[in-house]
């Protein structure tokens, strides 16, 4: 699974640099110029804030890319513009892997995203305490403005304290 979602990150990561990885040159910023890639750091996470199994990885696009035979600010909008098509290559991604990899089965495709088949949704809901405080707060049908308002307004500190064994504790807990 890990290996699938580097995969899926490297492929997101790719599409971006093709894409949204662009510099500004001339009078005004006139003559836009292809970067030659992005300088990032990617950190790796097992878990949600709340605690819940989530893997995924935060990546950091530092403001600079090398064009025309010097390092050069980012053009950075481009970056935003082409974000939720990146996501959708992910996701899109990280499901064929699965698939080839593990023999993975997946629901209907919504919004660009996919359950795996076979899990019963009272078990999603409880692995997915985020969304629920934050549908609790936004409501059922809420706007996308909505949501990210009640994502913010709920968001807690991160648990430090998480071991491998203390998460594999919890986890095997709230399935039973």
């Amino acid at each position: 699974v890990k290996e699938a979602h580097a995969a899926a990150v490297d492929a997101a990561l790719g599409y971006l640099q093709e894409a949204a990885c662009w510099t500004r040159r001339g009078a005004g910023g006139r003559e836009f110029l292809q970067g030659e890639g992005f300088l990032a750091a990617g950190y790796l996470h097992r878990s949600s804030r709340a605690g819940d199994p989530q893997l995924h990885t935060h990546v950091l696009i530092a403001n600079a890319t090398f064009a025309d035979g010097r390092w050069t600010r980012l053009y950075h909008p481009a970056i935003y513009e082409h974000a939720k098509a990146a996501g959708y290559i992910y996701e899109a991604h990280l499901r064929d892997e699965l698939t080839r990899r593990l023999g993975v089965r997946w629901r209907e495709v919504e919004n660009g995203i996919a359950d795996i088949q076979g899990f019963d949704p009272e078990h999603l809901r409880a692995f997915s305490t985020r969304s629920q405080q934050i549908l609790e707060v936004a409501g059922e049908g809420a706007s996308a403005r909505a949501r990210q308002i009640a994502t913010l307004a709920t968001r807690e500190a991160k648990v430090r304290a998480l071991t491998d064994a203390s998460v594999s504790d919890l986890w095997s807990e709230k399935a039973a």
